[in-house]
């Protein structure tokens, strides 16, 4: 593989390299069993491996089922108001529940944004926690925040007794997807020149991902063509309007880059 097309390489194919070295290099941890590695000798060292939910349950379940047929665990994080999937949505409830019966960790993915002025409220965070609990049938003990506001990142350990994926002792080797591209270099040359002895946390975003590599907006407009084929032009522009506010890199027709993904 040349030096740059580790960029244009999104295929569930070169994410099966990762999930390799990764797995003869670290051992896999859930969130609230890695506190106990924070400011610690780790050996081997920890890698968190997260998934936040933000559009597509579909292919957050694709990806539980390869990590679950290489016997690794990882944490999906989901949206309890989000504009493209329900968590009260019976087929949605069945997909978490399954990817949660694979042996993956299922956490609260938190967008204090809808809120304006009063989404840090600890209250808030806990209704949520709750209706995700309520739908699932299980204990939510990590949270991840969905455009993470100042005061969590590289913050507490615990909100309200759950683990906050942006605490400062989980924060100290971080590597993310976000916009559907590494924004800290090739991910594999990273991981095998990690030398340290403490905790790698890895966010990979499920839509970014396919069979055959595709860009971030190509991805998105195939993610909308696929959710309106069969519903009103009137209902396609109000789903439009809903996908182009909140996602960083929008469909390939809009080529405009916001956020922080």
């Amino acid at each position: 593989m040349d030096s740059y097309s580790w960029m244009e390489d999104f295929s569930y194919g070169y994410y099966i390299k990762i999930l390799s070295l990764l797995e003869n290099k670290f051992q896999f941890c859930s969130f609230y069993e890695s506190i106990r590695y924070i400011g610690k000798y780790a050996d081997p060292p920890i890698v968190l491996l997260r998934h936040d939910v933000d559009l597509d349950v579909d292919k957050a379940l694709i990806m539980a089922k390869i990590e679950a047929n290489m016997g690794i665990s990882s944490c999906f994080m989901f949206l309890t108001n989000c504009p493209f999937y329900s968590i009260n949505d019976s087929s949605v409830i069945s997909a978490i529940q399954n990817i949660r019966e694979m042996g993956h960790e299922i956490g609260l993915h938190y967008d204090s944004h809808q809120y304006k002025d009063t989404g840090s409220n600890i209250d808030l965070i806990e209704a949520e926690c709750y209706n995700l609990e309520s739908s699932i049938g299980s204990i939510i003990s990590s949270i991840s925040f969905h455009r993470p506001l100042p005061k969590y990142i590289n913050g507490p350990t615990f909100i309200n007794g759950r683990v906050n994926a942006y605490a400062s002792g989980l924060m100290e080797s971080y590597l993310s997807d976000s916009k559907g591209r590494w924004r800290d270099g090739e991910p594999i040359s990273i991981i095998e020149n990690y030398e340290k002895h403490g905790i790698l946390q890895l966010l990979v975003h499920p839509i970014w991902w396919g069979d055959t590599h595709l860009s971030a907006p190509k991805k998105l407009q195939d993610f909308f063509n696929n959710k309106t084929k069969n519903i009103s032009k009137r209902d396609a522009r109000v789903f439009d309007n809903k996908l182009t506010e909140p996602v960083p890199v929008v469909r390939s027709d809009k080529l405009t880059i916001r956020g922080e993904w």
